[in-house]
């Protein structure tokens, strides 16, 4: 490559590269090689000639011991295709044209382990390549956060991997992500802080977390101390304790979490050796960005989820969980006997036809809403389907007992319901089984549909208890 010497290590020889315009002499060659990326020569058969000393750093290997080797003994075997395409493509002009594009290729290291590295290269008239590496961090990161989600992979991993896309860059200074878990409860994680400097002990005064998320705009202090003194921010006792730790300032960026909002937020400390806040924006806005996707995506997975399991109209369980909540209780032993009420209502089709579907959604709400409120605690209510009901028992009720709910349900139902400006009345009929010990569920779940079946052609308003069955 011109103005590298083949085989030359370290530095080149001054005032051989020049670019067009500008730069002449040695300042570019020094650049090169004083870069903290890997930057290496090689020609037409992939032989580098030229590599500067950060080879040390990122590969662990001298610049000597790179020299003089073919490039395709660092790539991953699984990358060496795609990196000698690009290398017929580069020997055939493709790129005269457009530029090389950055791609992440896996590098091998010194000790035998692999580092992912983001390659970019550039090409010469005689077919050899000048080519910039650096360790690829965001884009690592982004492609294992991508990979995460897409996997549905533990909510605290994709968390972490959001806190690696600050901390790799500068792992001195102090990092934090609060949240609420599903249940809301506060979580954090957090590094090289101190409880206090993430609201996980409280102190007294106004924190810059506590602001950025009731303001929903991000706060951002430099010289901490100062702003204390003036009394513009925060608390004495906070400046006390980040001083303590070596912090001269944060930067706090709120997060939208469409489960929880106002509660999440990034909070990342300064030191005095790194940048100062503004200097640490790029990394907050990858991370900001990353955890609003690790957040909607959650968002979205529990309402799906949740779609499953609770009918959106009356907010009971939908006939789908049911059906599993039954397959599993077959799978315990020694468990009771299941006791299922099966619950039609009268009338409803009426509701529907006279006063629409609407009023019909009104009264199915209603209904349900009186159920849940019958049914005895611990009890499992259901939508099958249109206006049928079923009721899961708690473990142990008998005959007797599930006679005296039915009658409470049916005089529950049964009472006018306020709808369309004026009242409708409509009633319920209820089929019963209690299923033996060793008996299925599901087969429980048939007897008291045909109990049921018994109720109506009695006369309706009423209910039937499912006689013995026989073993299977």
């Amino acid at each position: 490559m011109e103005g590298i010497e083949a085989g030359h290590v370290g530095r080149p020889a001054r005032g051989t590269v020049a670019a067009a315009g500008a730069i002449e002499g040695p300042w570019l060659v020094d650049a090169l090689t004083e870069s903290a990326d890997l930057v290496f020569a090689f020609d037409a058969a992939t032989t580098i000639t030229w590599c500067n000393p950060s080879a040390l750093r990122i590969l662990g290997i001298s610049p000597e011991e790179v020299v003089g080797r073919s490039i395709g003994e660092f790539i991953h075997p699984d990358d060496i295709e795609r990196a000698a395409e690009v290398v017929g493509l580069s020997a055939a002009g493709a790129f005269d044209e457009m530029p090389i594009t950055p791609a992440l290729y896996r590098a091998r290291r010194a000790d035998g382990s692999w580092t992912n590295l983001d390659l970019n290269g550039s090409t010469g008239p005689d077919g050899s390549m000048l080519i910039v590496a650096r360790i690829g961090g965001d884009l690592v990161l982004h492609d294992r956060l991508l990979e995460a989600v897409t996997n549905h992979d533990d909510f605290e991993h994709q968390v972490a991997l959001v806190m690696e896309m600050g901390r790799w860059r500068h792992p001195g200074e102090g990092y934090a992500i609060v949240y609420r878990d599903e249940d809301g409860s506060r979580r954090a994680l957090s590094c090289n802080l101190a409880p206090e400097l993430f609201g996980e002990e409280p102190v007294t005064g106004p924190t810059p977390w506590d602001m950025a998320m009731a303001t929903d705009e991000e706060v951002s202090i430099d010289g901490l101390a100062a702003e204390v003194a003036e009394g513009r921010v925060t608390s004495p006792e906070l400046a006390e304790v980040a001083a303590r730790e070596g912090f001269v300032g944060c930067l706090v960026a709120p997060i939208v979490d469409p489960a929880h909002p106002g509660t999440a937020c990034i909070v990342i400390w300064t030191t005095a050796a790194g940048p100062t806040a503004s200097g640490h924006r790029y990394a907050m806005g990858n991370m900001r960005r990353a955890l609003t996707l690790v957040f909607q995506q959650r968002a979205q997975v529990r309402a799906l989820e949740r779609a499953a399991r609770v009918d959106s109209l009356t907010g009971t369980t939908t006939r789908s969980r049911f059906m599993e909540l039954l397959r599993e209780l077959a799978a315990v032993p020694d468990r009771s006997g299941t006791t299922l009420l099966y619950l039609d209502l009268d009338g409803f089709k009426a509701v529907n036809d006279h006063l629409g579907h609407a009023a019909g959604d009104t009264v199915l709400a209603e209904i349900a809403a009186r159920i849940a409120r019958t049914a005895p605690e611990g009890a499992t209510i259901a939508r099958l389907g249109g206006d049928e009901f079923v009721i899961l028992c708690e473990p142990g009720t008998g005959a007797v007992a599930a006679a005296a709910i039915c009658q409470e349900i049916i005089d529950a139902v049964g009472q006018p319901i306020e709808v369309g400006g004026g009242h409708t009345t409509i009633g319920a009929s209820i089929g019963v089984a209690v299923g033996r010990p060793d008996e299925d569920p599901t087969h429980v779940l048939d007897a008291a549909d045909a109990a049921l079946l018994g109720a109506k052609a009695g006369g309706r308003g009423r209910w039937v208890i499912a006689g013995p069955r026989p073993a299977p």
